[in-house]
């Protein structure tokens, strides 16, 4: 993060384009718009901006209720169910049940201590190409990783995002994610991390920030 705002300006807006669980847009501070495709996960934000009450408890039970029958239950609480109850945080990947702990009030918890933080946080729910942007903006992608399990809201098209992105890097300060990167977009950071592969196995890769350097 810290290489992200060494520039920032103080009215500059800084954009989290895939915000999922608002890791980044919690620690940014002021002037944070933060989208995701995923509509019950925005409405999960939104909601605790509101001061939802979250449940402290989900069953096995109410998870697979939830699961088979989403419009039946408030958006909110099928994200929270779907991700803070799930194995791995994976998205209805299974109930999480291991050595008495209660992961519905551990994922309480970590909601409630980023909350404090994404207070004046602007969450959005769109498509990241319709995302309207506030000029000279820093915008920041954690997209679903090349070639490991599929985004929970639908099949994304890698090729198309780095067009986007070299489009956007012209217009404004964009940095990426990611463990690979076409030319001419430079590494400026890496840490070695673990990941879920397409056939549901973990691997060590590298992730890596990258940034627009020119076409030099």
């Amino acid at each position: 993060i810290p290489l992200m705002l060494l520039h920032r300006t103080p009215e500059q807006y800084f954009v989290d384009m895939f915000t999922g669980g608002a890791n980044i847009a919690c620690a940014v501070g002021r002037n944070v718009i933060a989208n995701d495709s995923h509509y019950e996960l925005i409405k999960m934000w939104q909601a605790v901006q509101q001061g939802w009450d979250i449940p402290t408890n989900i069953s096995e039970e109410l998870y697979q209720s939830i699961k088979a029958t989403p419009n039946n239950y408030p958006p909110e609480l099928v994200a929270f169910a779907g991700f803070g109850c799930s194995f791995g945080g994976k998205y209805f990947g299974g109930y999480a049940r291991s050595g008495g702990r209660n992961y519905a009030n551990e994922a309480r918890k970590g909601i409630l201590r980023k909350a404090k933080n994404l207070t004046k946080t602007i969450f959005i729910n769109q498509n990241y190409v319709d995302v309207e942007i506030p000029p000279n903006s820093i915008i920041y992608c954690d997209p679903p990783y090349a070639n490991t399990t599929e985004y929970s809201s639908g099949k994304f098209d890698n090729a198309q995002f780095w067009d986007w992105a070299l489009h956007m890097s012209k217009l404004h300060t964009l940095f990426v994610s990611e463990f690979i990167a076409p030319q001419p977009f430079k590494c400026i950071w890496e840490q070695k991390r673990k990941i879920s592969t397409a056939i549901k196995s973990y691997q060590t890769k590298t992730e890596r920030l990258f940034t627009y350097k020119g076409d030099n």
